[in-house]
């Protein structure tokens, strides 16, 4: 029997989101609305895209005013439709009201050196998406120009679909310092697709470490379909909840102004609350 999402995110752990991002605390809202249920899926299938080869993820880093840095969630780059390079991330890790947000670093996951710096919005930040009253993670999103030169390898390409389809056979890089590329992939097939989430049961369990922001890459062309949001219970299984590409296509699209961080992220002078690291 197909588990709704809606049931699945009402037995959500504080240990799933703590290892999602650190820091991001534990939601305890739960949906009312149900989520679609998940149709029959084909069977697994060849690929038709090349899977990436080459060290697409990175660790942000984020440098506040007058507190610590911290460590959270994954990112990767993206073509926006401008051919302009972003930083891509989740955002429902950021606190809004904490110290200013003055730059943040993408860090080599293999060698923790910084690669590259950041220091303005792409248009304002979405928010934490949400799962009540109905699960919508289209905000769930942090979107940074990157002014400096980057291989084009090591660039994603977002998917323009309004979203996947159910039964589509994806990759997560999955984070791995050990590798030669920092990751290995992990496949799995979209459950659920509708445009404000998708869900993706991978063929194996893993254990989650702080990995918001991670995209998840379609076997059938190549393009990131959604990033990591959310991480429901789920017995003996990994489910994961993604937040659109789509939405990230569009907020690209209808940006073009470029904000400093700390002018959108935090509000407080004052030093914070310091904050460890996160786990890679």
């Amino acid at each position: 029997m197909t588990v709704p999402l809606a049931a699945r995110f009402a037995v959500l752990t504080c240990l799933a989101f703590a290892a999602l991002s650190a820091g991001a605390g534990c939601s305890q809202q739960r949906p009312t609305t149900p989520g679609r249920p998940a149709q029959s899926s084909p069977s697994i299938t060849a690929p038709t895209a090349s899977p990436p080869s080459h060290p697409i993820l990175f660790q942000p880093m984020f440098v506040w005013q007058g507190a610590d840095p911290t460590c959270q969630g994954t990112g990767f780059l993206a073509k926006a439709p401008n051919g302009k390079i972003a930083a891509v991330t989740s955002g429902h890790f950021l606190n809004r009201d904490g110290p200013r947000l003055t730059e943040a670093r993408w860090l080599d996951v293999r060698t923790n050196e910084v690669a590259i710096r950041l220091t303005k919005s792409w248009g304002p930040p979405g928010g934490e998406g949400v799962t009540e009253p109905v699960v919508d993670l289209r905000g769930d999103y942090l979107l940074m120009p990157v002014d400096e030169k980057v291989a084009d390898e090591l660039v994603l390409e977002l998917d323009t679909r309004k979203q996947p389809a159910v039964g589509e056979r994806v990759w997560l890089p999955n984070k791995d310092s050990d590798a030669k590329l920092g990751y290995e992939l992990v496949s799995g097939k979209v459950t659920e697709a509708t445009e404000k989430y998708s869900t993706v049961e991978l063929d194996r369990a893993i254990k989650l470490q702080s990995q918001s922001g991670s995209p998840f890459i379609s076997q059938s062309t190549g393009k990131v379909i959604g990033t990591l949001s959310r991480a429901p219970g789920s017995e003996g299984k990994t489910v994961l909840v993604l937040a659109p590409a789509r939405a990230l296509v569009d907020a690209l699209s209808r940006e073009g102004n470029f904000p400093l961080l700390l002018d959108v992220i935090g509000k407080a002078k004052k030093r914070g609350k310091p904050n460890d690291c996160c786990s890679r």
